[in-house]
């Protein structure tokens, strides 16, 4: 459970510094009405959808995720239990008891047949489902403590999760369930490459790591975040990451050139998300209050601005962005709220 902490006020911007990394040591679109998104010279507010939240949670959510083909809404939460949203119609068509303990991550995979959930337990807490029936394909074993975060690799042929005291990262055969390796990554977040051939995490040891899939080798540090990092997200063409971090910034980087471009402030950013065109994020933040933003916003790289805020009234655990970018989602308390984008 996280601590309560004072309400931050809104920090001033951010000059991104030219962080050189230093060696490592040895869709569908869905029906609800659509938004129109503000002038890029003010950030405005837009309304939630005028279709009722979904509802069906009987405690906070906090994972979504949106099928490849936009075709369904998984979310999953306190309560246990993972749903499955038919996301042209808005509705439930599917909900069990996935796990023993809260369940912290939701992913999946890349032909959206199977959805991966991962849990606060001990045993257990990396589980593969068969999106059509809700049938237990696999039960994953070799992390004997809690999860925070889980992923399909983009060819579907891996699952990635981290957590415990110490963040270890251990990867797994998708298909028979064997373990494959563990890296020593202290990390509270993970993202795959588009191209599969670099997994990045991240947590409380504040730098971004890059490894080489293939082989475990730690590739490189990226440093600049002074406090732990709670997210992760790569742009469609792999050329940028985003992260999200406890020291209230949303900081963008050039992979490529392992250096920070952007910084862009939120306070207690818990969650960050690209568009497919790369020129936007949606980020989101775990708690709210005074001048700060009332719900997720979209930032406009470009201009370092936000272009809109998702107005909510609440802290947001959990976003996703379908792959084309025409709709998103961010969970409310105990529901989910989707926006349609306009084209």
């Amino acid at each position: 459970m996280e601590r309560w902490r004072p309400t931050p006020t809104l920090p001033a911007p951010e000059t991104a510094p030219s962080t050189t990394a230093s060696p490592p040591p040895a869709s569908r679109a869905a029906p609800w009405p659509e938004s129109t998104l503000p002038a890029r010279d003010a950030p405005r507010t837009l309304q939630p959808a005028e279709s009722p939240p979904l509802a069906g949670h009987a405690a906070d959510v906090t994972s979504i995720a949106i099928s490849p083909d936009g075709r369904w809404l998984a979310s999953a939460g306190n309560d246990k239990k993972l749903m499955l949203w038919d996301a042209a119609k808005g509705v439930s068509v599917r909900q069990w008891t996935a796990h023993g303990f809260r369940i912290t991550s939701l992913a999946f995979s890349p032909d959206g047949r199977q959805v991966l959930s991962a849990s606060d337990e001990r045993r257990g807490n990396l589980r593969l489902w068969d999106t059509a029936s809700g049938r237990l394909v696999h039960s994953f074993d070799g992390q004997n403590f809690g999860l925070e975060a889980a992923a399909f690799s983009p060819d579907g042929k891996l699952v990635a999760a981290c957590g415990g005291p110490r963040g270890n990262v251990t990867l797994w055969d998708a298909k028979t369930g064997r373990a494959v390796r563990t890296l020593s990554a202290d990390a509270y977040a993970l993202a795959f490459s588009p191209d599969g051939r670099t997994l990045a995490t991240a947590g409380a040891g504040r730098a971004i790591s890059l490894w080489e899939v293939s082989s475990g080798q730690a590739l490189h540090r990226l440093e600049g975040h002074t406090d732990a990092v709670r997210s992760l997200s790569f742009s469609r063409d792999g050329q940028l990451l985003a992260s999200a971090g406890d020291d209230s910034r949303i900081r963008v980087w050039r992979v490529a050139e392992h250096r920070q471009v952007q910084a862009l402030p939120l306070p207690w950013a818990v969650a960050v998300a690209f568009f497919p065109d790369g020129r936007r994020l949606l980020a989101g933040a775990r708690i709210w209050g005074g001048n700060m933003p009332r719900g997720p916003q979209i930032w406009d790289l470009a201009t370092h601005a936000p272009l809109a805020t998702l107005n909510m009234g609440s802290p947001t655990r959990a976003i996703a962005v379908a792959s084309d970018g025409s709709w998103v989602a961010s969970s409310d308390k105990q529901s989910i709220r989707v926006w349609k984008m306009p084209s």
